[in-house]
């Protein structure tokens, strides 16, 4: 009975051993960043501002080419 009472303690510790390390290595580390998934947000607005980006020149782009159509159309070259 003492044998299982002692592998459960040594369970005990062992999982709060690896929580704590886990907790530190994602929360605590040495260079200031406090949500490892801050970055992941980040690179996430980059990307969406590049696609905002293109979406804007692909408008500019399509209302140059109707401006230069209407010219076309109405003669004036």
């Amino acid at each position: 009975m003492k044998l299982r009472r002692a592998f459960g303690a040594v369970e005990l510790i062992f999982v709060i051993i690896i929580i704590l390390v886990v907790y530190y290595t994602c929360f605590h580390n040495q260079y200031g960043r406090s949500n490892p998934f801050a970055e992941d947000a980040k690179q996430l607005k980059t990307k969406q501002q590049v696609v905002d980006d293109k979406l804007e020149e692909i408008q500019n782009s399509k209302t140059l080419m109707n401006e230069q159509i209407k010219k076309n159309l109405e003669g004036e070259y």
